[in-house]
């Protein structure tokens, strides 16, 4: 039996070719926070990197889930925004700190850089010029990149359009540093009647590719026929065109990418077409993804992708056989390809992608890690195992069975014999998460599983690894179902190598005890509100308290012998910033606070 409590520990990730070290802190005990403010004074005064005054947070996001609250913070640096450098803490609906994400977040070698000599050589720089014509510079920051132990000032520069969205990292003599396509690829309201494959023609009437059941040239062949499922779904009616138009609150059909094939409209509201017609790959698109969204909704989910998404069905250039998520600067694009089997007509694509909506949606996530967008990439084939399996559980464990799976391309399996950390593409290390996540709908069943997956999106950090990753789903269990599935979950993960048999993570350092330290509280009541400071002792203590300004001048000193609680109050300090000083039982603790 695997104790159900929340674990401690602390994980260390350091990379040998840059210095980009990741920490994941689950605190024993319990911290309440209940405001942005709280948060920051907590964060300044318990985390080292923060304690230079040069060093700021920014707020880059809070969100809430069904369960937790999720802020993300940057960390700057005399105002500079580090690259990639965050720090994000998660509370519960009662504001207790459930863990803590620091990712690229050391600060010491930072003095070091000369940022007026910085500024004006990249004022030289011609930035359009150096990323090409191609793609027109839509922002562009100064950012400091701490990623070895030569910092130095860079350009983050973005481009984004509908059928792309690149970072660029340029530094001051010109060159690209480094650059990543942030797209996820893949290989009046009203009641429209459409037919649909659901969730492909092979599944409804479990078969397998192979002759006659094949493609044909986007031909509507005669085995196709039981395929056609007749379905309602919400879209518009425009009453000044007196047209019915292939969008709701989720979803937009259009157009925006070659071919360049519109998106049908009529003047009633049968849409009933075959797939040698465009107008069926705009309702199946339309279909399941708003079936899948309503789905998500009513098990808690509707804040994610609320803004919805515009999809062009009939895009990529017309003939790649792949399919992609855009953010496309916070406007997200779905852009589903023509080639081979049009993919807009397998459900398992459709969700694939929109699950890559929802994981950004989330967490806002920048997919700068091999394993993160390994990670990533799961999640969606999860997603699109989870929903295809619910209609039709022929042959769930091939993924894309329509799509891919031919003389086209493999598709994907979500039964893997792979192990973490196997996986030389993303691809194929994706398919380990979502085997361990399969396995876990196979004893949880698909709403558990489901909601244990979205709750857990929101924890997802820029580097998040797939062993953090299984560290969020079970603190998921415990928000949502009080723990009770720690040992399915445990052993599930255990089976690919993500954790241990003791369900640790894998490849994580000794934890440190932290049971012996003294805990300062009420700093920020302190602040605010003169209230007392509360000083906690793990067991009897005897010793002194001194408080020191920042010259080392002391201004109060109080000596005690066997206390478990102290407090201080009515100290007559002026405004300012303090050192409290705890000497008990041969130890020493510095402790910054505030008037």
């Amino acid at each position: 039996m695997i104790n159900k409590q929340l674990f401690f520990l602390i994980i260390f990730y350091c990379f040998l070719s840059f210095k980009m070290d990741a920490q994941l802190i689950f605190p024993k005990s319990s911290v309440q926070l209940f405001s942005e403010n709280e948060i920051r004074f907590f964060l300044k005064n318990t985390q080292k990197e923060l304690e230079s005054p040069h060093v700021d947070l920014q707020l880059k996001y809070k969100k809430k889930s069904k369960m937790a609250i999720h802020y993300l913070f940057e960390l700057s640096y005399q105002k500079y925004p580090i690259f990639n450098s965050s720090i994000k803490i998660n509370l519960d609906n009662q504001g207790r700190v459930l863990s803590i994400k620091k990712e690229n977040t050391h600060t010491d070698e930072l003095h070091k850089i000369n940022f007026q000599n910085e500024i004006i050589a990249f004022q030289k720089l011609k930035i359009q010029d150096i990323i090409g014509e191609k793609f027109p510079i839509k922002s562009m920051n100064f950012k400091i990149d701490n990623s070895s132990d030569s910092p130095q000032l860079i350009y983050e520069v973005n481009s984004w359009s509908s059928t792309h969205d690149l970072t660029f990292i340029i530094n001051t003599s010109g060159e690209i540093l480094k650059h990543w396509d942030q797209c996820r690829y893949n290989k009046i309201d009203t009641i429209i009647q459409a037919h649909v494959f659901s969730p492909d023609p092979l599944t409804a009437q479990q078969l397998t590719y192979g002759m006659p059941y094949i493609d044909g040239a986007d031909s509507n062949l005669s085995w196709f026929a039981p395929a056609y499922f007749q379905v309602p779904i919400l879209a518009t009616y425009d009453n000044q065109t007196n047209e019915f138009l292939l969008e709701n609150q989720w979803v937009q059909i259009t157009d925006f990418d070659a071919p360049n094939i519109a998106p049908v409209t009529k003047a009633t509201p049968d849409f009933f077409f075959n797939r040698s017609q465009s107008g069926f790959e705009d309702v199946n698109v339309l279909y399941h993804i708003t079936t899948f969204h309503q789905y998500i909704s009513s098990i808690g989910y509707d804040s994610l992708l609320y803004e919805g998404i515009r999809a062009d069905t009939h895009g990529m250039g017309g003939f790649a056989d792949n399919s992609m998520f855009n953010r496309n600067g916070g406007f997200p694009l779905l852009d589903f390809g023509l080639g081979g089997v049009d993919d807009a007509e397998d459900a398992d694509v459709i969700i694939h992608e929109y699950a890559h909506g929802l994981s950004w949606s989330a967490n806002a996530n920048e997919n700068y890690s091999f394993e993160r967008s390994a990670l990533d990439e799961g999640v969606g084939d999860y997603f699109a195992t989870s929903y295809s399996r619910a209609i039709n559980p022929f042959r769930w464990e091939h993924l894309y069975s329509w799509d891919g799976n031919n003389e086209f391309w493999q598709g994907r399996i979500a039964n893997t014999a792979l192990n973490y950390p196997d996986g030389a593409t993303i691809y194929s290390k994706g398919e380990i998460w979502n085997a361990a996540m399969s396995n876990i709908y196979t004893d949880l069943g698909q709403i558990v599983c489901d909601k244990l997956m979205l709750e857990s999106l929101y924890f997802f950090t820029n580097q998040t690894t797939f062993p953090e990753a299984a560290l969020y789903v079970l603190q998921a269990d415990t928000l949502l179902f009080n723990g009770q599935h720690t040992n399915v979950i445990c052993n599930r993960f255990a089976e690919k190598n993500i954790v241990d048999a003791n369900c640790k993570p894998t490849s994580v350092l000794p934890t440190p005890n932290y049971s012996d330290e003294v805990q300062v509280k009420n700093t920020y009541g302190f602040l605010i509100k003169n209230e007392k400071i509360e000083i906690h002792f793990p067991h009897l203590s005897s010793g002194f308290l001194n408080i020191v300004d920042m010259n080392g001048v002391g201004l109060f000193k109080q000596y005690f012998q066997n206390e478990t609680t102290l407090f201080l109050s009515n100290l007559n300090l002026q405004r300012g910033v303090y050192i409290l000083q705890i000497q008990y039982n041969g130890k020493l603790k510095n402790v910054k606070i505030v008037k």
